[in-house]
């Protein structure tokens, strides 16, 4: 039973510190992008919008805002509530890249599938 419990502790520990890992990826691939980011309408430029997005994950793991509780942040809810949406307007963020505007989420979903992934930030 204390080896059980012992297990679990060191799984859970180990899933939340690959979780922080990836998102601190998708923050580099915010960071390192030659794209504009649209927030609430105005335009933002990578390394602006990563601090942006650094600022609001490190909010949501220290004061639990905007979900009014702390809680551990998944990728998807880091994807879905942090990175993806203004906590005050509830608008989607948008990023213009190559003349193509996309859903920030979107893109986020992308990235982490081609350069976030267990392999790739370990």
């Amino acid at each position: 039973m204390i080896l059980f419990l012992f297990l679990s502790f060191l799984f859970a520990t180990n899933n939340t510190d690959l979780e922080a890992k990836k998102i601190n990826c998708l923050i580099n691939q915010v960071r390192y992008t030659k794209a504009t980011f649209i927030r609430n309408g105005t335009k933002h430029n990578s390394r602006d919008a990563a601090n942006h997005i650094q600022m609001k994950y490190k909010k949501a793991v220290n004061t639990g805002f905007p979900f009014y509780k702390k809680r551990k942040i998944s990728t998807g809810l880091f994807i879905d509530k942090v990175a993806s949406v203004s906590s005050f307007s509830g608008k989607p963020y948008k990023i213009k890249e190559s003349n193509k505007t996309v859903l920030v989420k979107d893109w986020l979903n992308k990235k982490l599938k081609e350069n976030c992934q267990t392999h790739q930030v370990l």
